[in-house]
């Protein structure tokens, strides 16, 4: 499952626009992000045990990031 940065940053209560966009400069978002036709996405299921907000807890103290999960992100959307 992918999402855009701006789709991510509302789903992980993000408030700045380029706070991803220094985490991805920082190489915090490696292996996370693709570029798919000219546009940038973050993958959000799970990369070696970890989603891509476990992966951000690392690097990220200041900022508290909302848990997803993808499936169950999933399972609410196909339930509507």
């Amino acid at each position: 499952m992918w999402f855009t940065f701006s789709e991510t940053q509302q789903h992980l209560g993000i408030k700045g626009k380029q706070i991803l966009y220094n985490y991805e400069k920082r190489g915090w978002l490696d292996g996370y992000v693709e570029k798919i036709e000219g546009q940038k996405y973050i993958y959000m299921r799970k990369i070696k045990g970890k989603t891509v907000v476990q992966h951000l807890r690392n690097y990220v103290f200041t900022i508290d990031l909302k848990d997803f999960d993808a499936d169950k992100y999933l399972k609410k959307l196909s339930s509507c």
